[in-house]
């Protein structure tokens, strides 16, 4: 054999060899990779015990030589991860009907603190016939928690134990008229520690009627007996007649709004 052919020859042995082990050879799986965003702050709780004191008198404003009435407020942090609070304020008018919660979205941020301020004051001019509605918030880089809103500041719990009995026998009316009237007694108790007075409301419906509900009056009732927050028991008198019956309802109402009518008890 030439040694042109033995050569040929083993250079293709060696060429096999060195692909047939290289075949053999599984290549190493991936490394895994680890997550890919940072996870994310909590959101912060709100704060709790949220009080706005309307200091006594007037003060001069902080920027003019005017007039102005000074709230302090105060509250407490619910978590060390509060980088700030913001205060909210919106304005109602007297209307007794008018409340806080109404204004709740209208609200805003007239002062921002830092995380480990408990206590902020707000300054406003003198004004006649409004009344201001607080709420704060905590805030930190995952943003901003629920407002709470000032103690006292939400209408009052509704009254309890309200019962309507009808008196014996006629007398007068308490009017200049001669008629004679019935008189319903009026009881309940106190749902609430804001509470400032309360209301009574009354519709009439056809007595003799099975079909007749108090249930379906309470949106033509009117308010008749507006009494104190001491009051825990009134009297309606009401002209005698035949065919009529009358429903009654009560409410509690503070310097925040009115309560949900409570229906005497045994109402239909």
């Amino acid at each position: 054999m030439k040694l042109s052919s033995i050569v040929s020859a083993v250079v293709a042995a060696a060429l096999l060899a060195s692909a047939c082990s290289s075949s053999s050879n599984t290549p190493a799986p991936a490394p895994t990779s680890g997550p890919t965003t940072a996870p994310t702050a909590a959101t912060v709780p709100p704060p709790t015990s949220v009080t706005a004191t309307m200091v006594d008198g007037s003060v001069p404003c902080p920027s003019s030589s005017d007039s102005c009435k000074r709230t302090d407020l105060a509250w407490q942090s619910s978590s060390s991860s509060a980088t700030g609070f913001r205060v909210y304020l919106a304005t109602i008018g007297l209307d007794p009907n008018a409340t806080c919660a109404d204004e709740r979205a209208n609200a805003k941020v007239v002062v921002e603190v830092g995380g480990s301020a408990r206590t902020a004051q707000y300054f406003q001019p003198l004004a006649v016939g409004t009344a201001n509605c607080w709420w704060v918030s905590a805030v930190n880089e995952a943003g901003e928690s629920d407002m709470v809103a000032a103690l006292g500041q939400t209408p009052p719990a509704a009254p309890t134990s309200f019962t309507a009995t009808i008196a014996n026998g006629s007398m007068p009316c308490p009017s200049a008229s001669s008629d004679s009237c019935k008189r319903t007694d009026l009881t309940w108790q106190d749902g609430s520690a804001n509470v400032t007075g309360f209301r009574i409301y009354v519709a009439s419906i056809a007595g003799l009627d099975p079909n007749a509900k108090c249930a379906d009056a309470v949106q033509d009732a009117g308010l008749a007996i507006a009494v104190g927050s001491s009051a825990r028991t009134a009297g309606y008198y009401w002209p005698i007649s035949t065919g009529v019956a009358y429903c009654y309802w009560i409410t509690a109402v503070s310097d925040a709004g009115e309560s949900a009518k409570v229906a005497a008890a045994g109402q239909n």
